[in-house]
């Protein structure tokens, strides 16, 4: 008597386990996916970085003659 749920009870524990396994492999993708694209930073020396981030509009002409003339 005590067994006649049983196999729905594993179906179950189951079902949630792939739900739950899912759910951490997108979160995983999307973290892993997010830090890949800074990688453009670990791959150049400082004066590259510079000129990407000028051409890019992160910082203004001002800011990059700055770094330029440091970095220089």
């Amino acid at each position: 008597m005590g067994n006649e749920y049983g196999m729905g009870s594993l179906a179950m524990m189951i079902f949630w386990g792939l739900i739950g396994a899912l759910i951490f492999w997108l979160i995983y993708t999307l973290i892993s996916s997010t830090s890949n694209s800074k990688s453009i930073y670990r791959e150049k020396n400082a004066q590259e970085i510079n000129e990407w981030r000028f051409k890019q509009g992160e910082i203004d002409q001002k800011e990059y003659e700055r770094k330029r003339d440091l970095l220089l």
